[in-house]
């Protein structure tokens, strides 16, 4: 007993331990992959010049972050993230390295946040350690290699909340104001993030309800039924309870009925989309995109399940309720997620859930037989062997893209002169938009989009673009380098034959001869 003790306390070496942890995972596999150089992306980071554009105007942060949340609101309800977001453009302006060691910082404090909180709930180091490793490294690893995304502050946040409740529970301060205040404050910013980490603000109460619940309770507690039991719980803090709910409902009620859950093609819910289609997309969220989760899961609910008679009567409901908390967040972001699907960055903050449930209390079921707690371990440590491949894999390929994306803009850039007129054709309009933002940057002050059989600029939206858009006076082309045929089709009076070609990956620049 003693022994197990010491490997439960929290001290300063596990503090030191966690952020050395967390620094070396993130920035050992952002480094090899070379993501943190990987430069401009296609992918959002054009908004960081329009934001570098406000700074440089003198146009004050606070209108400018207005006007992004603002804008976002039409389609989304993500006001924290945009507030970050334009603070930090602010600093950093479009230097994308830095933006790349901000977001690997916040990805190595989650890791440390996660050890601690999974320390704080006794467990020994190494299944410490493994908890936030399930949580971040797998497909849903893209986060901390892409400069933008809401996931990353998201989880940080998620992070911070679990470890201030379980340090809370571990130094039994179930009613401190100090511990309390941080919790509301952290719960009611990380359901402004993104709309999945609304759905997932009322797991934390709720996790800090069952703690007080099943071990919060003192001598003088003794003969209080279960239920007077519960009510005072939720009558000690119920300012706390109280302060999330209103929150909750604020953003629901924002989503639902001011931005609407219909906004956006490829999310949410629509009228068109029947029910057969959102079971599709359940299926293959669990089957195909988390395959491997889905599968250990499984195994490990089964290897639950079969040894059950290790549980103490006692611990059934306690454990049965957890249970309950966590699988009925992980359903609502599977719905929430049914039209789009869940897969890399979406799997947050569905992982969260899964990893308590299947990590740590899985493996505290088995706290008391050796062997098999051995047999579960061996299981998570195969569960990372598949995952963590894939984590290495995607960030390499990532920093590829973005090598393809430097080259594909330097021919450009060799290729033209600032009167040119350039077309990006790629049919993909945050591509063609991206690659618009970045030349206009870059003193190419004619470039154009082709969308709909149309030329169009997203500076020049509703008003008469200049002269006439004749492919005669084109000098550049862009698509995507699979698709060169189809889209010379679109392009009257001229042919392959008429222009030279360069390939850099999936991507092709065509320059008139």
């Amino acid at each position: 007993m003693e022994m197990n003790k010491r490997e439960t306390k929290v001290t300063w070496l596990d503090v030191i331990l966690a952020l050395l942890a967390g620094t070396v995972i993130v920035a050992g596999i952002l480094c090899i992959a070379q993501t943190i150089w990987s430069g401009y992306h296609f992918l959002d980071d054009h908004e960081l010049f329009r934001i570098e554009q406000s700074a440089n105007q003198g146009q004050p942060l606070l209108t400018t972050v207005k006007a992004w949340i603002l804008n976002d609101l039409r389609v989304r309800y993500r006001p924290l993230y945009w507030t970050e977001r334009v603070t930090v453009g602010y600093l950093f302006g479009s230097n994308l390295t830095a933006w790349n060691i901000w977001t690997a910082v916040k990805g190595a404090v989650s890791i440390a946040l996660l050890y601690l909180t999974a320390r704080f709930l006794k467990n020994t180091r190494l299944i410490s350690f493994v908890f936030p490793m399930i949580i971040m490294l797998g497909a849903q690893f893209t986060p901390w290699y892409r400069s933008a995304n809401q996931e990353s502050t998201g989880l940080l946040l998620c992070s911070a909340i679990l470890c201030l409740i379980t340090a809370q529970y571990n130094h039994r301060k179930f009613t401190s104001v100090a511990y309390n205040v941080p919790i509301v404050i952290l719960v009611v910013l990380s359901g402004l993030v993104k709309e999945s980490f609304t759905l997932f603000m009322p797991v934390f109460p709720a996790l800090k309800l069952w703690l007080e619940y099943w071990d919060g309770c003192d001598a003088s507690w003794m003969g209080t039924s279960r239920k007077g039991r519960l009510l005072r719980m939720i009558r000690k803090n119920l300012v706390v309870y109280l302060c999330i709910l209103v929150a909750f409902l604020f953003n629901v009620y924002m989503i639902l009925f001011r931005v609407g859950v219909d906004q956006i093609s490829y999310a949410g819910f629509h009228k068109d989309t029947n029910l057969g289609q959102y079971l599709y997309g359940i299926s293959n969220s669990l089957f195909q995109n988390m395959k491997w989760n889905t599968l250990i899961a499984g195994l490990l609910l089964l290897m639950m399940l079969l040894c059950y008679q290790l549980i103490e009567k006692y611990n059934i409901r306690k454990y049965l309720s957890l249970c309950a908390i966590l699988v009925c967040a992980m359903v609502l972001q599977l719905v929430a997620h049914a039209r789009s699907q869940m897969w890399e960055r979406y799997l947050f903050p569905y992982i969260i859930a899964y990893a308590l449930l299947f990590v740590l209390l899985g493996y505290h079921i088995f706290e008391k037989d050796k062997f098999r707690r051995k047999i579960y371990f061996a299981v998570l440590l195969a569960l990372l062997g598949m995952t963590v491949p894939t984590a290495a894999r995607s960030a390499r390929d990532y920093a590829k893209d973005g090598e393809w994306t430097r080259e594909y803009f330097q021919c450009i850039l060799e290729n033209t002169t600032s009167e040119d007129r350039i077309v990006a054709a790629l049919a993909d309009g945050e591509v063609d938009l991206s690659t618009e933002r970045w030349l206009e940057a870059h003193g190419r002050s004619q470039v154009f989009s082709f969308v709909g059989e149309e030329w169009k600029n997203m500076d020049q939206l509703g008003e008469a673009l200049t002269g006439e858009c004749s492919w005669e006076n084109v000098k550049v082309i862009t698509c995507y380098s699979y698709a060169q045929i189809y889209t010379l089709s679109f392009v009257d009076g001229v042919s392959e034959d008429d222009f030279d070609t360069y390939t850099f990956g999936n991507y092709m620049v065509m320059v008139r001869k």
